[in-house]
């Protein structure tokens, strides 16, 4: 006999086991003010099954979600009478996959299957869980393939035209668009598609993983939005991440001119100008990514100085702070001593602390409905 109930007036019941325990955090990656080892951060959460019958009981926990099996125990807890039980989830499915989506599903629920004699009973537990620190991000983590993908959702509109030139063929936004999705995901990616030895795979307390970065550009909820912006007088646009100021400027018109003025084919400049913007799109982007995940820190001057190699107010870099020779590049650093435009465009990425913040934002608060 197998019987499903929903009322809370059940000899079962389930609880979270604290407030402080009650968030998960892929790969339990360190805070901004921690590391790897002393972080506080959990990568599991703990939930209490009460047995409130004068009679042991047998339980089978199962995670599903919209009528599909998510995660299942292999054997079914054996809970003595008016006991209580420890169960600790960690948000991986049986196929070894942790989906910050599926976390946050509205239809996501614990099944309790309550076993005695012959007969069964099933308790429903729905979850209402949500995002811990930010709306715009999902990751899905595969750990049998140490491979995590970041799905952020960037929000761009339609900046205009800026100024005139006859000699220089405007951009479409559609052009610009795709153009920052492409620097967004190739600049925040550490999984070894850059020049060897660049933004290779991040380490963590659960061991090595490449990150693939996708930049949804269609999907709900955004980031803040930035304006994109085809500059094509000669004169050079600054592209800033300043609340109300928002934009990235594709500046045509004056690498079109600072080209012709040495020699160098349009061609070029165009080539140019498309790998500075998308670089600057992604330079931008993460100033959103550093600002959450150093929000609730002493260190708020980490995004806006540039991680040290620049002034707050005025942003300008910092004297000695040249960029490096060889191998990385951070994205998120200023220079007084930059390299060719060529060589940034190999060596660029996002340093692999900061990666690990943006995989730390997609934390998500498990609670029970009800």
């Amino acid at each position: 006999m197998h019987k499903r109930r929903t009322s809370p007036q059940r000899p079962q019941k389930i609880t979270l086991s604290g407030k402080n325990k009650n968030t998960l955090t892929p790969l339990s990656v360190a805070g901004f003010s921690e590391n790897d080892i002393n972080t506080l951060n959990k990568s599991a959460v703990s939930f209490i099954i009460h047995n409130l019958q004068n009679q042991p009981e047998e339980v089978l926990v199962e995670v599903w979600n919209r009528g599909t099996l998510v995660f299942s125990d292999n054997q079914a807890i054996c809970l003595p009478a008016n006991d209580s039980y420890y169960w600790i989830w960690d948000g991986y499915g049986n196929d070894d996959i942790l989906d910050t989506k599926v976390l946050k599903s509205p239809d996501l629920l614990i099944r309790l299957t309550v076993r005695h004699n012959e007969s069964s009973v099933v308790y429903d537990c729905p979850l209402n869980n949500s995002a811990a620190k930010v709306r715009w991000l999902d990751v899905r983590i595969d750990r049998g393939a140490y491979v995590v993908d970041v799905t952020l959702r960037p929000s761009f509109s339609y900046g205009g035209m800026s100024g005139q030139c006859a000699a220089v063929i405007a951009k479409s936004y559609a052009e610009l668009e795709q153009l920052a999705k492409e620097g967004i995901e190739r600049f925040w990616s550490r999984d070894g598609r850059l020049a060897q030895g660049i933004g290779e795979s991040i380490i963590t307390r659960e061991g090595e993983f490449n990150v693939r970065i996708t930049a949804d550009i269609n999907a709900e909820p955004k980031m803040a939005n930035f304006k994109l912006i085809d500059r094509i007088s000669a004169r050079f646009g600054r592209s800033t991440s300043l609340v109300l100021l928002r934009r990235v400027y594709y500046n045509s018109g004056f690498y079109s001119h600072k080209l012709a003025d040495s020699g160098q084919s349009a061609n070029k400049a165009t080539v140019l100008t498309s790998q500075k913007f998308q670089l600057t799109a992604a330079h931008e982007v993460g100033h959103l990514i550093l600002d959450n995940f150093t929000r609730f820190t002493f260190r708020r001057d980490y995004s806006w100085s540039h991680k040290g190699t620049s002034t707050q107010y005025t942003q300008v870099a910092l004297k000695n702070t040249p960029m490096p020779r060889t191998g990385e590049i951070d994205l998120m650093k200023y220079s007084d001593n930059p390299v060719s435009m060529q060589q940034q465009w190999l060596h660029t990425v996002a340093s692999a602390e900061d990666v690990k913040g943006l995989i730390g934002l997609a934390s998500v608060v498990f609670s029970l409905k009800g």
